[in-house]
């Protein structure tokens, strides 16, 4: 038995090394797995305080942006509503003048052909009255006062009187006419160029409004974007910091607990040797040749001999340590619940050609008129054109750093994301691998009981015989058994059972003998008295790991529950960040396509305008030229001899002041 103990002692210390280097093997991997964590922790904290200080000087850069294209937009229709007014009194004022003037024209062109036709009964009209009124009241600067008073005289005298003159009034009358013509043809240029830098003018604050509010609603919504990441952020950096000093307070209680383990080990491999030598050594006075002499003698089997005495104050002292930690410390955390288990792992006629004349000034002009209008088009639609070019490259840009932000985050949090499902797999495996080695420990424990308690009742009963032979007076008879059908049919024949054997020793008094005996029944005594102790530090030692595994079971609950919420979390924001990079992708695709149809309208435009644009100036001066052409072939069709004479005498002299 003896011997059988100490195998069990050495089968236990096997046990103890086989956990040992299982539990160490967990010390290894663990602080592998938490420094690297450590280290991406802490590599981690700084890219995101960096990642928060931008996103907020990006918000308040923002709300700056905001406030200043919001004035921008104000002023521009402030000033889109003061020009459309100071536009308003100028056309009022032009439509006056040159509804006037167009009036006076047609009365001085009645007016002469009336005269060269004859005059008639002309300087009794109407219109005679009103030409002298005109002439009287208004200052014309072209017109002398010697011209001014002999047309006023003219149109005052009779018809009798008035014949001779009336050629020379007809030149002065003409010249009036052309100067007013002229006059009215530059202030309807100038009323032309007056309306083109209005809508020039016009289209650009149109534009600055166009440009503010676009930029208002890209940067309102960037800004609830900036505002979103600064958020997650904030959150990842927090769960960040929290989880990276759980980490370091867990290396540091394993780095402890693990040099810890290390010396209870030596310590238990130190008793354990002294235990073996132990009981080797009594192995081997109880095999001595005097020993068993004298059990041969007194019982019929040593096998109580095989008994001897095992001590589990390596697992006391563990279980002493962890819990002195707790009550010390008050450590209530997953990690030491798995070490204090010890195996825990956690983008034909003159007048037809006179009329084809003016009409060929009048196509031509219009040919003029068409010409500034296509310029004007095409000049408005190239710039817009390439404003919205320019708008929309910029679109691209700023959404393919969007769409590489996207990216980033999305990477970054699918690494996230399955590094806390790969910890949650890695604490579900460990949380497994405790309940197995709790299994076994509790079998270990039932079973080393049920092996105590027999040893018990092994040792009493060999006490106990002991005692019927060396000491009667000790000796606990069994309770009286009925004999059997065999021994009834012996007795009721007449025969006697064997009697129960006397008392032996010196003298059959049981002395000398019982001196003897009484060292091995006191070791007896002491054998059970150990088991006894055994059994309750093995009571004790279940009831401490119970408590424990309970404890890391809650621990490891809550840390579960923990990592999915941050998963749950985690994956809101990436669902948020994949949807923006889908948006953006799709805005991208679309801007694209309009560059490329913006692209196309240029490319018309120039084929269209180019020519037109490159020519204008050469094509107005030979349709002036040409104009002017016609106009002195038809004063010399109309056969203005001397009063085209006059005229120009009148135009020299006029040219002259």
């Amino acid at each position: 038995m003896l011997q059988n103990m100490q195998k069990k002692v050495e089968a236990e210390g096997e046990r103890e090394k086989d956990l040992h280097e299982k539990f160490f093997c967990y010390c290894k991997t663990s602080d592998a797995s938490l420094g690297k964590s450590i280290e991406e922790g802490s590599a981690k904290i700084p890219q995101l305080e960096s990642a928060i200080k931008g996103a907020a000087a990006s918000k308040e850069q923002l709300g700056a942006d905001l406030v200043e294209h919001k004035s921008d937009r104000t002023e521009a229709n402030d000033a889109i509503a003061k020009a459309n007014k100071i536009r308003a009194k100028e056309e009022a004022a032009f439509t006056k003048e040159s509804t006037e003037s167009r009036t006076n024209i047609k009365a001085i062109g009645r007016a002469v052909g009336a005269i060269e036709k004859g005059l008639g009964g002309f300087l009794q009209t109407q219109e005679a009255s009103s030409l002298k009124y005109l002439i009287n009241n208004t200052n014309y600067k072209f017109l002398s006062e010697d011209d001014r008073e002999q047309v006023v005289s003219f149109l005052s005298a009779s018809s009798s009187t008035s014949t001779s003159s009336s050629g020379e009034i007809v030149g002065i009358l003409k010249t009036m006419k052309e100067q007013m013509e002229k006059d009215l043809a530059e202030s309807t240029a100038e009323e032309n160029e007056a309306v083109t830098n209005s809508k020039a003018l016009l289209a650009s604050k149109q534009k600055e409004v166009g440009a503010a509010t676009t930029a208002i609603e890209k940067k309102t919504a960037r800004l609830g974007e900036v505002s979103v990441e600064l958020v997650n952020a904030q959150n990842d950096l927090e769960d960040t910091q929290d989880a990276l000093g759980e980490d370091q307070k867990l290396l540091r209680e394993l780095k402890a607990n693990c040099a810890t383990k290390q010396k209870e080990f030596d310590e238990k491999n130190r008793i354990r040797g002294e235990e073996l030598l132990a009981l080797s050594d009594t192995v081997k006075i109880l095999n001595d040749d005097d020993a068993l002499d004298l059990f041969k003698k007194t019982i019929p089997s040593p096998s109580f001999l095989q008994m001897s005495t095992t001590s589990k104050q390596l697992k006391k002292q563990a279980d002493n340590i962890i819990t002195q930690m707790r009550n010390t410390y008050k450590m209530n955390d997953v990690k030491l619940d798995l070490i204090s288990l010890a195996l825990k792992g956690k983008k034909v006629g003159f007048e037809k050609v006179l009329t084809m004349m003016d009409e060929m000034s009048a196509l031509l002009k219009q040919e003029q008129v068409d010409d500034e209008t296509k310029k004007g088009y095409c000049n408005d639609e190239l710039e817009k054109s390439d404003d919205q070019k320019v708008s929309t490259e910029r679109d691209i840009k700023d959404l393919n750093g969007n769409i590489a932000e996207n990216e980033d985050s999305i990477s970054s949090l699918r690494n996230e994301i399955n590094a806390l499902r790969e910890g949650v797999a890695s604490l579900d495996k460990q949380v497994a691998e405790a309940g197995e080695q709790r299994k076994e420990e509790h079998q270990e424990f039932t079973q080393l009981v049920t092996n105590n308690n027999q040893a018990k009742e092994l040792i009493e009963f060999a006490k106990n015989r002991m005692n019927k032979f060396y000491n009667p007076n000790l000796y606990k008879a069994p309770k009286q058994a009925e004999m059997s059908e065999e021994d009834k049919l012996f007795v009721e024949g007449g025969g006697e059972l064997a009697p129960t054997a006397a008392p032996g020793g010196i003298a059959g008094t049981g002395i000398g003998l019982v001196q003897k005996s009484s060292g091995v029944i006191r070791m007896m005594d002491m054998m059970v008295v150990d088991i006894n102790k055994e059994i309750h530090e093995a009571e004790m030692e279940e009831k401490g790991s119970s408590t424990a595994y309970n404890d890391m079971i809650q621990d490891a609950t809550a840390k579960r529950a923990a990592d999915n919420k941050s998963i749950t979390e985690k994956s809101a924001a990436l669902a948020d960040a994949e949807e923006s990079f889908e948006n953006n992708k799709a805005e991208k695709k679309a801007k694209s396509t309009e560059l490329v149809n913006i692209n196309g309208t240029i490319t018309n435009l120039h084929k269209d305008c180019d020519f037109l644009l490159q020519n204008f100036d050469m094509r107005k001066e030979a349709r002036s030229n040409e104009i002017e052409g016609i106009q002195k072939a038809k004063a010399v069709l109309s056969g203005a001899d001397f009063s085209f004479v006059q005229v120009q005498s009148h135009t020299k002299r006029l040219r002259g002041q």
